[in-house]
């Protein structure tokens, strides 16, 4: 596997952790976890997790 998917995998990991742990937006998330734009960030999100970090937080955040 190469270092940007390991990368990538990290940035999904912590962006997962502050959008159930902190009441930041998607966008201050997105920057603090080094993806350029918020779109960008949804997209990659998606990609990999099946959901937008928006449904992400409602979801988890509902089974809690």
């Amino acid at each position: 596997m190469s270092l940007s998917f390991h990368l990538m995998n990290y940035r999904i990991q912590k962006s997962c952790e502050m959008l159930l742990e902190t009441n930041r937006t998607i966008s201050e998330i997105a920057m603090v976890c080094g993806f350029q734009s918020p779109s960008y960030f949804s997209y990659v999100f998606r990609k990999e997790t099946g959901l937008t970090p928006q449904d992400y937080r409602k979801k988890v955040n509902l089974a809690i």
